[in-house]
């Protein structure tokens, strides 16, 4: 049985959507023998499909009172967890995490790949690379901006945690 919260896989026939075999998710609601799931993983990561719960299994408990998946604050109207409760007993990681386990992150890796273009922009017309970069073919100087700006983003941000 698949309950509200809870982790679930898909096991049914790979779709035309993208969903497939083992792509993992968060049942959001539960109702009758379908279940809104949040995917977190695979092609339809950060959708929400009505999927019946006989092509879903579930991975450990679903909703528990004072739990990530308390109601205390929803996000998109539908995935819920304690935002305080989390914070105070895990800390900002363990807060990030929730938000990971909710399917919340999806929209991260676009973020990081402007942050990351915007700063290979600034490198580009910074004078002492456009000199350096001046002296390389194409490639190679689109290689060399792009571990440039990696690495002052990861030095700048990548703390010491």
């Amino acid at each position: 049985m698949i309950r509200d919260g809870q982790q679930v896989s898909y096991i049914g026939m790979p779709r035309a959507d993208g969903l497939g075999i083992s792509d993992r998710g968060q049942a959001l609601a539960v109702a009758g023998t379908a279940a809104h799931v949040m995917w977190s993983t695979g092609a339809r990561a950060g959708n929400v499909d009505l999927i019946d719960c006989e092509d879903l299994v579930g991975h450990g408990p679903g909703k528990v009172a004072g739990s990530v998946f308390d109601d205390s604050v929803s996000t998109g109207g539908m995935v819920t967890f304690a935002v305080r409760d989390t914070y105070e007993a895990e800390g900002p990681v363990g807060l990030l995490n929730a938000m990971n386990e909710c399917g919340q992150l999806a929209s991260l890796p676009a973020i990081a790949e402007d942050a990351l273009a915007y700063v290979a922009a600034q490198v580009r017309q910074d004078p002492a690379f456009s000199t350096v970069l001046g002296q390389l073919d194409e490639s190679e100087a689109a290689e060399f901006v792009t571990l440039t700006a990696t690495s002052m983003l990861r030095d700048a941000f990548g703390g010491d945690e």
